[in-house]
């Protein structure tokens, strides 16, 4: 018996809070992991340079790469006061949807 949109809804709806807290418990614990290994793993191997270090354990599915890598980024707030005709060129409006708990 198939549900009608209404009924779907309802169905997720009432999925959604306990799947949710379940996810960003995870999150949470996978971001503490993660920010650990990183400190811990800089404190054993030092500076791991542009090679990286390749992290092996038998815990492990499969091992892990340490690396380093920086970035540049446009700080767009400057970008368009300082120059607004290349911000505008050089820009798209995107829209996106957000469901989030009302607080």
């Amino acid at each position: 018996m198939e549900m009608n949109p209404e009924e779907r809804l309802a169905a997720l709806l009432a999925l959604y809070d306990d799947a949710k807290d379940a996810a960003d418990h995870a999150a949470s614990v996978a971001e503490r992991l993660v920010a650990g290994i990183k400190t811990t793993a800089r404190e054993v191997y030092g500076d791991v340079g542009d090679d990286g270090v390749l992290l092996e354990s038998e815990h492990l599915r499969k091992p892990l790469t340490l690396t380093c890598r920086g970035s540049r980024r446009v700080v767009t707030a400057t970008l368009r006061a300082k120059y607004p005709e290349v911000y505008d060129e050089c820009s798209r409006h995107d829209v996106t949807w957000y469901l989030q708990r009302v607080k």
